[in-house]
């Protein structure tokens, strides 16, 4: 890194069972190291008291928490519509949303047992899913739809270049 040099993080817990052996490691050296950039930034403070119990030290740790561009994403009844029906999602249909990549910090399985669990109280429902490996031909995301009985309630899109329009469509 060069000397002048900030490190954002955007996870909060770091486990083996997700993450692996390497990653483990390598938080442990960033820790080792983490006085030297001038900040560290993190995206929760859930994220930074879990960093600080690790092991990292700085006197430039900050808390950035996510949030979202007004002038970026708004409210489009126009969008809404046109992806909908893009997407062949009536607009009777009460629409929810799941927006990440296929990877299991983000525990999709636990998403559809809930989901599997409402099912019924839920009425006429979808989720909505976008991201990386986020595919029908993702076969272990398939499995779990399946397994949970939600094959009719999941519209998968893969990654969107047009948030705005995902996020308009969503209730």
């Amino acid at each position: 890194w060069s000397l002048h040099s900030t490190w954002s993080l955007h996870s909060t817990k770091i486990e083996r069972s997700i993450y692996g052996r390497s990653i483990i490691v390598l938080n442990k050296i960033c820790a080792i190291f983490s006085k030297e950039p001038d900040a560290i930034l993190f995206v929760s403070k859930a994220g930074m008291n879990s960093h600080i119990s690790y092991g990292y030290e700085n006197s430039n740790m900050l808390i950035i928490n996510n949030g979202y561009d007004l002038n970026k994403f708004y409210s489009d009844d126009t969008l809404r519509n046109e992806f909908r029906s893009k997407n062949a999602i009536s607009s009777d249909v009460f629409t929810i949303g799941c927006i990440g990549r296929m990877h299991p910090a983000k525990d999709h399985d636990n998403l559809f047992a809930a989901l599997s669990k409402i099912k019924y109280k839920l009425g006429k429902f979808i989720i909505v899913m976008a991201g990386s490996g986020i595919e029908s031909n993702n076969c272990e995301l398939m499995k779990l739809i399946e397994v949970y009985g939600l094959t009719e309630n999941v519209k998968l899109l893969g990654e969107q270049s047009n948030m705005c329009a995902v996020y308009n469509m969503l209730d």
